[in-house]
């Protein structure tokens, strides 16, 4: 019987303990701008045409037809960074979380096709990272600010 309270005991307090441990929030971006042919496909959902102002999540495309850009704020109002899809382009916000105890955030872009160019402002500290992972490599800024371009072009 006692045995029993003990695990009881023990696996409460594992259980009260790993909210503190998930303190991840989710983040968004938003497009600021947009010029000609720019699709957007919810994680769940069909690609509809992009538009300013709309808010896009973790798990999202976009994409740019030949001639077109957008422009995405990171965090609304391009606190964190602001990135700019160019032409014929193919990318998914894959990862746009924020520790809430560290205030460290964390983005992912996942690039299939095309260029971006990325400024990021204010990453959140030296444990926030901002990544573009291609199909062959990943760059990665950690702590403030950087600006890097990454193409990722097909050779058939």
């Amino acid at each position: 019987m006692k045995v029993i309270r003990v695990t009881i005991t023990i696996i409460l307090i594992f259980f009260a303990a790993v909210p503190s441990f998930a303190a991840n929030a989710k983040r968004s971006a938003v497009i600021a701008a947009v010029r000609g042919s720019v699709e957007v496909k919810p994680l769940k959902g069909e690609w509809v045409p992009a538009k300013a102002n709309t808010t896009l999540a973790e798990g999202d495309f976009i994409k740019t037809g030949k001639d077109s850009w957008v422009l995405i704020n990171i965090d609304d109002s391009g606190e964190t960074a602001s990135v700019e899809l160019k032409e014929s382009s193919n990318m998914e916000l894959s990862l746009l979380s924020i520790d809430e105890k560290t205030g460290a955030t964390r983005t992912l872009l996942d690039m299939y096709a095309g260029e971006v160019m990325v400024k990021a402002k204010n990453l959140g500290g030296k444990k926030s990272k901002f990544d573009v992972k291609t199909p062959t490599s990943i760059v990665a800024v950690k702590g403030d600010s950087a600006s890097f371009s990454v193409k990722v072009e097909r050779i058939e």
